[in-house]
């Protein structure tokens, strides 16, 4: 009985593997792809033959058997594909935005409001005698000599509240010295 399965699983292959292959490969565009449906196919047609299921038709049932195969695959690599554009459309629009935001980042823009807002903070928690004197001195433009002169203060005096409202700020826009002239 052996032998006679495996005389008739012959006949079958090689009548048949050909036609097979050439019907898969003319659906799936891939050799490889279509050699290992196939093979598939015949391991399928085997396992028949040894249950002595009868088949009326081996030509009508391998191509069914390749045709669901290459359907199977076709639909998974469409899958595939779909799933693919999807992510790739979202990737696009996701870089497109990245690539957009940067080009309209303006670091002067976000830095100088920072930098004010610090600036100004740090200006009101000064002392106010400070806080005038400093103003005097960068806002104003006047002399050393004239604010000790307005203020009723020694020019070191003037020096002293200067320093100290430069030292607080420093403090406070140290992560912004590069940016920050005063």
């Amino acid at each position: 009985m052996k032998q006679s399965t495996e005389r008739q699983f012959n006949s079958i292959y090689t009548k048949w593997r050909e036609r097979c292959l050439a019907f898969a490969k003319s659906y799936l565009h891939d050799p490889e792809v279509a050699g290992d449906v196939v093979s598939d196919v015949m391991i399928q047609l085997w396992q028949r033959i040894i249950e002595e299921d009868d088949i009326e038709n081996y030509g009508a049932y391998l191509f069914t058997l390749v045709k669901n195969s290459c359907l199977n695959y076709l639909q998974h690599k469409e899958k595939e594909l779909l799933a693919s554009q999807i992510l790739g459309s979202t990737a696009q629009r996701e870089l497109e935005l990245r690539i957009s935001s940067l080009q309209s980042f303006d670091p002067e823009y976000i830095f100088s409001n920072e930098i004010l807002v610090i600036y100004h903070r740090t200006l009101e928690s000064l002392p106010v005698q400070t806080r005038k004197i400093f103003l005097l001195s960068r806002q104003e433009g006047l002399s050393v000599k004239k604010i000790a002169s307005l203020c009723e203060l020694s020019v070191k005096g003037v020096d002293y509240h200067i320093a100290r409202a430069l030292k607080a700020l420093r403090i406070s826009l140290q992560d912004y010295l590069p940016f920050v002239f005063f």
